[in-house]
């Protein structure tokens, strides 16, 4: 079963699950769900058994699944097994849980759109044989059907028809996930003018268009422009929406963020202090969405110039993440290494030292020695270790990353000559201790 797609539902949806299952199985993924009420401790085993060797989960989202002690159990297991999962939405509102990853609307039991097909297959295995030119094929095969939905929804339903918006938007998603940035950004840009023109611009539906559309320009290093395209988002979202609703609260935070990258870093420090301490009240703080915003405060105060209160932070987030996560979720790694940066930064350097160590070990473990994340905690221990005093270890390590950046990376990628200079700083120093 390794490979498949995990279906986590209601029994009360089944008849639909198994429409989707069929759906799913013609279009070629392979997909697991229970088809039988299981009973103890055997049961149990296949359930987490099926979750472990999935690559992906599908959860079926209603208000008898938000009830579901069975689905609860398995999302929070794949949320723990780092397993991708993909929301659809059939009735009622999103899973508390699930609510900052993008759903699909499947309400009234319609089948999923190609986008989403598209995104749960790059969630799978490719299958034996496929080499990466036939892996582009089907991709494009994927957005000539897109295209030509969009052309028949056109002469049937009208250019601006919320079926032909919805379909040019998964075209668009489709776009960006294929590295196709500008076209991505083309497309969502007149999906917006669309919408704005037949809804109004600050319609809830215009809204997560604008949203995603200022997302793909900062994406895409306009930092600036995103910034004021957020600034206009936030404020449309407070008014419709209100100011805690889950989507303008992902908003905010996304100012916050592009304004960090623009320099503004005292401005995005205030806000994203004002959306961690909204996001601890509506959603708690363990939420995914809470700690990512912590998170980034974290970062964003220890750019300020203020490591002591970052590394107090992190701290918190780094064992909140482990908690809800585990230590080697991508997420909680990132927290570590931080945590371990400013800790160096405040002079702790053996602890700094210990906790990199393990980052690296677990990075290397999950991601492999040449993966970018680890090759840039592999540097970082490399430089505490010098700091510490030790500057041919140092040195030595540093060899090793340079190297591997040079072969990976390439000549003129910035970590890789990052790691150069670097290993000729503690080179030249290797003799001092």
């Amino acid at each position: 079963m390794s490979g498949h797609a995990f279906i986590s539902y209601s029994r009360n949806d089944l008849a639909f699950v198994e429409r989707l299952a069929t759906f799913l199985t013609d279009a070629g993924v392979p997909v697991w769900f229970d088809r039988e009420i299981g009973h103890g401790e055997r049961w149990t085993r296949v359930i987490e058994e099926r979750i472990i060797s999935c690559s992906a989960m599908v959860v079926v989202m209603t208000p008898d699944a938000a009830e579901s002690h069975w689905v609860d159990i398995e999302v929070n297991h794949a949320m723990k097994q780092q397993k991708k999962i993909y929301p659809l939405l059939l009735k009622g509102e999103p899973l508390f849980i699930l609510n900052n990853l993008q759903l699909y609307d499947v309400s009234g039991g319609r089948m999923p759109g190609n986008a989403f097909v598209a995104r749960l297959r790059r969630g799978l295995p490719a299958p034996l044989g496929i080499d990466p030119v036939r892996a582009d094929a089907e991709t494009e095969d994927l957005m000539t059907e897109q295209r030509s939905l969009i052309a028949d929804l056109t002469r049937t339903k009208g250019r601006v028809s919320p079926e032909v918006l919805t379909a040019q938007k998964d075209l668009a998603a489709l776009l960006w996930d294929d590295g196709r940035a500008a076209e991505a950004i083309r497309v969502i840009r007149s999906v917006v003018a669309d919408r704005s023109r037949t809804l109004s611009a600050d319609h809830p539906e215009t809204l997560a268009c604008r949203h995603l559309h200022a997302f793909y320009i900062g994406e895409s290093g306009e930092a600036a422009d995103a910034v004021t395209r957020f600034r206009g988002i936030v404020s449309d979202r407070e008014r419709v929406l209100g100011r805690n609703h889950r989507e303008t609260l992902e908003s905010r935070h996304l100012l916050a963020f592009y304004l960090d990258l623009s320099g503004r870093r005292a401005e995005a420090t205030l806000i994203l202090r004002e959306v961690v301490a909204d996001r601890l009240l509506v959603l708690g703080s363990a939420h995914p969405d809470t700690m990512a915003s912590r998170h980034l405060l974290a970062a964003t105060v220890g750019a300020s110039g203020k490591p002591e209160e970052a590394a107090r932070m992190l701290d918190g987030v780094v064992a909140d993440r482990a908690a809800a996560f585990g230590a080697d979720h991508p997420d909680t790694m990132v927290s570590r290494h931080l945590l371990a940066y400013y800790l160096g930064e405040i002079g702790r350097r053996a602890d700094a030292i210990a906790q990199l160590r393990g980052v690296v070990t677990d990075r290397t473990r999950v991601h492999g020695v040449d993966h970018f994340q680890t090759l840039y905690s592999r540097h970082h221990l490399a430089c505490n270790i010098g700091e510490a005093g030790d500057n041919a270890e140092a040195a030595r390590l540093l060899r090793d990353v340079a190297s591997d950046c040079l072969r990976v990376l390439g000549a003129g990628h910035p970590q890789t000559l990052a790691s150069q200079q670097s290993l000729l700083h503690y080179a030249s120093r290797r003799d001092q201790r």
